[in-house]
């Protein structure tokens, strides 16, 4: 506070600046009444470890400092020494009214001595009472009319200086593309770029915030604008708040709120155009505004659903853009519909998700909140250590209770030490797996050993006898020991591809018969799952579904599950074998997948997986196809939780299939058409039925993914199948992906047309 013994200073209404005259930096809080709170001391500065553990550079006291530019705001740049001889350290501050624009940047540094550890280092004078970890992205869209997709934008940590006082960093570049969980994310410092014990990244870009809870209502919404430079604000959100963090709503009761605040002291002009499209392409409203907010007011407009809607069920998309004479925003709002349904089978049902993750700074609650509201029945939840970093289970357990409450039955799947790694001797592995076991198989239906150790390329091992050898000896054998007779089904590792060398390879160690339930994982992306059924074919769902029947005829049958099937919706990768799938094809396939294992007589079926980055990374690779199995996309920066396609109809197919007790394959006349006899607990019986009769671009080996939009439908032709009503029916209806409803009326002698496309449909009235 006493800014006459400082050798610079900079203050707005939000925050101050200064160096000291013994070369420390300061930054601090500024409230209304002119009270200062000392919150960060410099932005950053680089320091490096050698292996170690010497420091090889860090920045000791400011040296000098330049303003760099006085208006429209003041710029200035401050230098460093460093430890290291010869090597310069400097940050530059762009001084606006609501923020800090920064530049940390290094140069000089030798490089003949290896770096095992380089990181932005930051220091808080008075220390912080909390802090929290998020990732920010921006909305893509495309301008070859593919479908938007997020990409990251930066890595943002949240401390809390005292009970009322925010300080917000929104650290850039690739470096702040985290790669392993939060927990295990410095919250201090940021990780730079290393190769090779070389350091790559010599500059760092982030803004600073800072904020006052009892100023802003809202200090996460309006920090990200603040550090964007915009002085207007956009944000979308129910006025209830019944649907726990997430863009699924049950009913057409939901109102959203479009809020648009001023952030500045000045009258702030702009244009808000939106339009809200259903999932049959319909553009439902369209409007532009021109808008003209008073200083550090604000503008609201209520959208209630069911007047956009008109009460259908799916996914709805809303596409809004808030532009300005220097800036321009636009955000993609998806949302999905549900009917209030109320399961009647969910202790039978078969339908799962493999990949469901709880931690500190995951939406544990809007987890279970949608697992229940789509009729999930089955859950494959990891317990290993690593996947938890907490300092014991009481986390994941608290929420396995909960999953279980909703009548939720769930596998825990164990895979790795507490170190991130294979166990390599049988103690180590006793150890590890004994702690997770111990905690959590009180909430567990089963207990599943390792995963896809017949992939040997990707665990290192040089043949597949040698994995199976490990795998027996050091995992497998012993976690039965350990087991001991206890009562909880054991499942054999989750077989990739369901390889038939595997496959044998438990019947030779006797696996099949010591472990209760066969887990088996089958993929074709991004082919349709039937493009063939040849079991030579090892990357087809179908071919799979063969394997493991065939498997299955020959040792004697027993419980099946596919724990893991799906499609990536990998934006930047529509080429080849392993490209993904557009967010449409996700859902039509995916459902298809569900019956033709059904029809197979799989017992569980699991989809991969529940969130985008969900196996053990967060981040954003746009060409890498395990960053997008997801129905729902990784939680944003508000912590939302927002649908894919696919999540609408799993939710409609759990519904229609609830209680389905067998799924039976129907022979038809046509060579595309493939129909499906489903009989529920209740005694009723509907037929599911797609067609093959127009593929899509991306059903051939070096096939390219055609763009598509998400409202946009992509089976451009479809064939026509004769169905003979059923003579007790009083009506003959197709229930769509979205969960509507279209009706047919029969000829004279019965017959009812019905146009059938790939999307799957479910039909009632019929024989």
């Amino acid at each position: 506070n006493d800014t006459t013994n400082l050798f610079f200073y900079h203050e707005t209404t939000q925050y101050c600046y200064g160096i000291t005259k013994d070369g420390k930096e300061v930054f601090a809080h500024r409230d209304a009444d002119g009270t200062k709170i000392d919150s960060l001391n410099s932005g950053g500065t680089f320091t490096m470890w050698d292996e170690s553990g010497r420091v090889l550079c860090a920045a000791q006291y400011v040296s000098n400092f330049e303003v760099l530019q006085e208006t429209p705001v003041k710029k200035v740049r401050v230098t460093y020494t460093n430890t290291q001889k010869g090597s310069t350290t400097s940050n530059t501050y762009t001084f606006y009214d609501n923020y800090v624009k920064a530049t940390a940047s290094i140069s000089g540094f030798s490089t003949s001595t290896p770096i095992a550890v380089a990181f932005l280092e930051r220091h808080y004078p008075n220390n912080y009472v909390n802090v929290e970890q998020k990732m920010n992205t921006n909305w893509t869209f495309p301008s070859n009319g593919d479908f938007p997709y997020k990409e990251l934008d930066s890595y943002v940590t949240m401390h809390d200086i005292d009970s009322v006082h925010k300080l917000y960093t929104f650290f850039h570049g690739e470096s702040s593309n985290i790669s392993q969980l939060y927990e295990n994310y410095t919250k201090d410092h940021f990780i730079l770029k290393t190769n090779n014990n070389q350091l790559l990244q010599h500059e760092v870009n982030y803004e600073l915030v800072f904020e006052n809870s009892n100023v802003d209502r809202d200090t996460d919404y309006f920090a990200l604008f603040k550090a964007k430079g915009q002085p207007l604000t956009l944000s979308i959100t129910p006025t209830d708040n019944k649907s726990a963090n997430t863009t699924v709503f049950k009913g057409n009761n939901t109102v959203l709120n479009m809020n648009i605040s001023n952030l500045s002291n000045d009258v702030s002009t702009g244009t808000l155009s939106f339009h809200f499209y259903d999932y049959y392409g319909n553009d439902l409203l369209k409007e532009n505004v021109d808008l003209s907010v008073p200083a550090q007011q604000a503008y609201n407009r209520k959208f209630t659903l069911s007047n956009i809607t008109n009460k259908k069920t799916g996914i709805y998309y809303l596409d809004v853009t808030l532009s300005g004479a220097e800036y321009s925003y636009r955000e993609l709002y998806p949302f999905v519909i549900l009917s209030d349904y109320t399961y009647k089978y969910r202790n039978t049902n078969p339908f799962g998700i493999s990949g469901m993750r709880f931690g500190k700074y995951e939406r544990n609650d809007a987890t279970v909140y949608l697992a229940d509201s789509l009729g999930m029945s089955h859950a494959r939840v990891g317990i290993s250590a690593p996947e938890y970093v907490e300092s014991d289970y009481t986390l994941l357990t608290s929420y396995l209770q909960k999953l279980k409450d909703k009548g939720i039955q769930i596998s825990g799947q164990y895979i790795l030490t507490s170190d991130w790694k294979y166990p390599n001797d049988v103690q180590t592995f006793k150890d590890s797996f004994f702690y997770a076991a111990y905690s959590t198989a009180p909430y567990l239906s089963a207990i599943e050993i390792g995963n896809e150790l017949n992939m040997v390329d990707y665990n290192q091992f040089t043949t597949k006898a040698e994995a199976m050898d490990y795998y027996y000896n050091i995992m497998y054998q012993p976690a039965l020991e350990l087991l001991n007779g206890a009562p909880i089904p054991v499942i054999s590792a989750g077989v990739g591809l369901s390889d038939g060398e595997w496959l044998e390879l438990l019947s030779q160690y006797g696996i099949d018969k010591s472990s209760h339930i066969l887990s088996t994982h089958a993929y074709s992306y991004p082919h349709s799952p039937d493009f063939t059924k040849d079991p030579t074919i090892e990357h087809s769902f179908e071919s799979s579904l063969v394997r493991v029947r065939n498997y299955l005829d020959k040792t004697g049958d027993k419980t099946w599950y596919i724990s893991e099937m799906g499609l990536p919706t990998t934006p930047l990768q529509t080429q080849n074998t392993f490209s993904g799938s557009d967010l449409r094809t996700q859902a039509d396939y995916t459902i298809r997948e569900f019956l033709l294992a059904l029809s197979y007589g799989v017992d569980v079926v699991e989809s991969y997986s529940f969130y985008d980055q969900v196996n053990m990374f967060k981040g954003y690779d746009n060409t890498n196809a395990e960053f997008h199995f997801g129905m729902f996309y990784d939680q944003d920066y508000y912590g939302r939780i927002m649908p894919k396609p696919y999540a609408a109809a799993y939710a409609t197919m759990t519904k229609e299939l609830d209680g389905v007790k067998t799924v039976t394959e129907t022979k038809n006349a046509s060579n595309t058409l493939r129909t499906f006899q489903v009989k529920l607990s209740n005694g009723k019986t509907l037929t599911a039925a797609y067609s093959n009769i127009y593929r899509l671009s991306n059903d051939a080996v070096t096939g390219t993914r055609t763009p598509n939009l998400p409202w946009n439908n992509q089976w451009l032709q479809s064939e026509t199948a004769v169905f003979q009503k059923d003579s007790k029916a009083k009506e003959i209806y197709t229930i769509d992906l979205m969960g509507n409803k279209t009706t047919y009326k029969a000829d004279r002698k019965g017959k009812v047309s019905i146009p059938i496309t790939g999307a799957p449909v479910f039909i009632y009235g019929v024989k």
